[in-house]
């Protein structure tokens, strides 16, 4: 999904909000080390993730003009390899 952030911003909370900025995020399976295809038109400068585990804790290590890069690891810090839905987001 790629949007206007004000696009976004008025359907979630009503209002007006005048920007050129595009945002862009989702649900994905991922793994650590896996990337996301953001699908912006140049690399984000602002961008998060969530896993969607309790105690697993998620981040990006890379970002580039395609891709973020997902780290994902359980509450003792081991790399987490088996695929897990990650909430991520990001925006120009």
């Amino acid at each position: 999904m790629t949007e206007k952030l004000s696009d976004f911003v008025e359907s979630q909370f009503g209002g007006t909000m005048q920007d050129d900025l595009e945002q862009a995020g989702g649900v994905a399976s991922k793994s650590n080390t896996q990337t996301i295809a953001h699908g912006l038109p140049a690399a984000p400068r602002v961008y998060g993730i969530t896993s969607t585990v309790l105690g697993h804790i998620a981040g990006i290590s890379a970002v580039s003009s395609t891709t973020l890069t997902v780290l994902l690891s359980d509450a003792a810090g081991a790399a987490v390899n088996t695929p897990e839905n990650v909430v991520w987001w990001a925006s120009l």
